[in-house]
């Protein structure tokens, strides 16, 4: 198995926690022997993400990719890469509701943002694809 695929394993593993969450707050659902399974499969899903999510951290911490000239380990890149989407939104939303700033400098600096976060996505996509985990 590769990382990616217990990336995507946790994705699937987390969209599942919300559909049994959902049934579990249902208060039309009123069978108790149904919802007791419902519960223990609940908890059993959350185990599964936790040893999931250990799995990514331990392997993210082992492995180094190189951004510009420095080298990092993947939950470094992981965290340098969701910062860098916040920067954007944050800049899109200051584009979208204020006229008194410079536009086209904030267009600038998201677009270059946007450069860094293709990079950066990149660069982890082909290690995520290229470590295996098995």
């Amino acid at each position: 198995m590769y990382l990616k695929e217990k990336i995507k394993e946790l994705n699937e593993l987390k969209i599942k926690l919300n559909l049994l969450k959902k049934y579990v707050n249902n208060k039309n659902n009123l069978e108790s022997d149904y919802n007791n399974k419902v519960i223990t499969k609940l908890f059993n899903t959350l185990e599964n993400i936790q040893n999931a999510k250990l799995v990514i951290r331990k392997i993210n911490s082992q492995t180094n990719i190189s951004i510009g000239n420095s080298s990092v380990d993947l939950n470094t890149a992981v965290i340098i890469r969701d910062t860098i989407k916040e920067k954007i939104n944050t800049i899109t939303e200051l584009i979208d509701n204020n006229t008194d700033l410079d536009i086209i400098s904030l267009i600038e600096q998201r677009d270059a943002f946007i450069e860094e976060l293709d990079s950066i996505g990149v660069l982890i996509s082909i290690t995520d694809w290229s470590v295996k985990i098995d």
